[in-house]
C-alpha cells in the first residue's frame, strides 16, 4: 500500500457532537461505516483508473487485488485502501525490477508476441490509487457525511 493520506471532513465537529448522543458501540459502528463508505469511493475509482491506464491485455489482476480494511474506535476510524498484488506498489510509484532467482528477466510482449530479455527493467510511475483519492475527495467526503447522517437518523427514529 502507498503513503497514508488523511481526509478531513468539513463540519465533522458538528457530527461528533451529535455522535455523542449515541452509545460508545453505536459511535464506533457509525464511524466505521462512514470510513468504509469513503474508502469504497476510492476503491471503485482506483479500479476504474487501472482499467483505463493499463494494457488492454490486463486480466484484471491488479484491479481485483484492491482491498479495503477498516478499523474503528469510539472516537475515530481509519481505512486502508491498496493492492494485495506484489506488483501494485511498483505500478503506482515506479521503480526498477531486477531478477531475484535468475540472471535475466524475460517476458513476451502481448501485442507483438516478441520475447524480451533484460538484466533490469525500470518502470515509470503509473499512479492509479493516489489520483483516485486526490481527484475524488469531494465524493469521499460526501459518502462519509451521508453515512453519518443516516446513522444519526437511525438513532433519532428509534
Amino acid at each position: 500500500m502507498t503513503r497514508k493520506q488523511d481526509v478531513t471532513i468539513i463540519g465533522l465537529e458538528d457530527f461528533r457532537k451529535q455522535l455523542k448522543r449515541l452509545g460508545k458501540c453505536a459511535q464506533e459502528d457509525a464511524l466505521k461505516d462512514a470510513a468504509e463508505a469513503g474508502a469504497r469511493v476510492v476503491e471503485a475509482q482506483a479500479k476504474i483508473n487501472i482499467e483505463s491506464r493499463f494494457s488492454k491485455h490486463s486480466r484484471g489482476g491488479l484491479a481485483g487485488s484492491i482491498i479495503v480494511e477498516v478499523k474503528a474506535k469510539a472516537t475515530s476510524a481509519e481505512a486502508k485502501i491498496g493492492p494485495s498484488s506484489v506488483y501494485g506498489r511498483i505500478q503506482e510509484l515506479g521503480g526498477t525490477i531486477k531478477p531475484v532467482r535468475a540472471k535475466l528477466l524475460s517476458w513476451i510482449d502481448p501485442e507483438t508476441g516478441k520475447r524480451h530479455v533484460a538484466k533490469r527493467v525500470t518502470l515509470d510511475a503509473r499512479p492509479y490509487l493516489r489520483p483516485a483519492l486526490d481527484e475524488h475527495k469531494g465524493e469521499v467526503e460526501e459518502a462519509v457525511k451521508v453515512t453519518i447522517r443516516r446513522k444519526l437518523d437511525e438513532v433519532s427514529i428509534d
